[in-house]
């Protein structure tokens, strides 16, 4: 039976704009962990108002155009659901093409084919079946999700310290501090282990292992890294020991990740629980918003003050917005340096800050492309292995009683 158009009228608004809400929704289900709650509430704002101006356009589009064309006005139906089908296909695109492209190899006009057979066949449903049913189909979907989140949440740790034993809590409450140098965190982005590099490149970074044994470092043989993301091995490192991704949750991420690593609410971080009570300044000097937003937790300074509002609408809309969510810090290595050379050295402070090889070039294949990775890898070790140099003496020059500690987070 087709639907009624009396009835059916009314649910036109609310078949376009759960056409975004729901996918968008369905995304930070899964991802919620990387963003401030502003910056959840200003992008479901941004999505509510934009799919709302694509319902005026089309309820206007049919008042105008319809009166030259009745054809129009008796197809109405058909017409919000287009324009359902394109919000629909637009907050799906992006998931689709790299799933379809990284996971199952296809082409890319093949990946894009299926994108827009999606945005075909959801037309043809919302269609058929009018804006009420489709609407509550549409949140059938998003209850099932929200179910899967829920599970997945109750199915770990029910609050972050959880991580972390009674027991030991007790004993980091204990800890006093002998003596308070400034402590020097940086965290090397995909740097291997020497050994790993020879095995899996053929490169021995000698140059790099001899400067840190001259200049007083403890090199830990064998060192291998238990986590393959950022998020994992900080929350690792903070919580100074193992926690095999209990957290684990979202897309390759870490439900708690960030309130360990800021020290925020009922996230117990004993590294900076102990610093903070031995009187020590937290100074996070990162490049950018991605491992904490500013303001958060026991962080007393960084280099940003702010997290873009927008930015959980990245992860739907990638291919549309054009540019990363992050808030960055332009040169960032200088801004680094300078941060270091001018900071009072008559109170502690321990600074983290991270440095080295970032991720792989975009469009690497590990089936065709190992050759070309492989030589480009190295050679960002060798340039990046130089900028390390140069900070560590800086900072022993600066303050020899000061500890430096190096660590790679995981391999490239």
């Amino acid at each position: 039976m087709p639907p009624d158009p009396a009835t059916d009228g009314r649910w036109r608004w609310s078949l376009i704009v759960l056409a975004g809400l729901v996918p968008f929704a369905a995304d930070m289900l899964r991802n919620f962990q990387l963003f401030a709650p502003g910056q959840l509430a200003g992008s479901f704002a941004a999505v509510l108002g934009g799919t709302t101006v694509v319902y005026g356009l089309c309820a206007l589009s049919i008042a105008v155009l319809g009166r030259r064309c009745p054809a129009l006005r008796r197809r109405a139906g058909a017409v919000f659901a287009g324009a359902a089908a394109l919000v629909f296909a637009a907050f799906l695109c992006d998931a689709n093409l790299t799933e379809l492209r990284q996971v199952f190899g296809w082409p890319r006009p093949a990946a894009l084919g299926a994108v827009l057979a999606l945005f075909v066949l959801y037309w043809a449903v919302a269609s058929r079946l009018g804006a009420r049913k489709t609407s509550l189909l549409l949140l059938a979907l998003l209850a099932f999700r929200a179910g899967q989140a829920g599970w997945a949440v109750a199915s770990s740790a029910r609050r972050g310290d959880d991580l972390l034993s009674a027991r030991e809590i007790g004993l980091y409450e204990q800890v006093k501090l002998a003596r308070t140098p400034n402590i020097y965190f940086l965290c090397l982005e995909s740097y291997h282990g020497f050994d790993a590099m020879r095995e899996l490149y053929g490169f021995d970074n000698a140059d790099f292992r001899a400067f840190l044994e001259r200049t007083g470092f403890v090199v830990v043989p064998h060192a291998l890294s238990n986590y393959s993301f950022t998020m994992t091995s900080l929350q690792s490192f903070f919580q100074m020991g193992h926690h095999y991704a209990a957290g684990a949750f979202g897309n390759h991420d870490s439900l708690y990740a960030r309130g360990f690593i800021s020290g925020s609410g009922t996230y117990y971080n004993p590294v900076l629980r102990i610093l903070k009570r031995s009187g020590y300044d937290i100074v996070y000097l990162l490049p950018s918003d991605y491992y904490y937003r500013p303001g958060a937790g026991l962080v007393d300074h960084s280099l940003l003050d702010r997290s873009w509002r927008f930015a959980p609408l990245k992860v739907s809309l990638a291919r549309f917005i054009g540019r990363e969510p992050d808030t960055l810090v332009p040169e960032y290595p200088r801004r680094v340096a300078d941060a270091l050379a001018g900071w009072p050295l008559d109170r502690p402070a321990f600074f983290f800050a991270k440095l080295g090889a970032e991720h792989s070039a975009r469009g690497y294949d590990y089936r065709t492309g190992r050759e070309a990775f492989v030589a480009q890898y190295v050679e960002t070790v060798i340039r990046e292995n130089r900028k390390i140099e140069a900070l560590c003496r800086q900072i022993a020059e600066r303050d020899p009683q000061g500890i430096i500690v190096l660590a790679g987070d995981h391999g490239a």
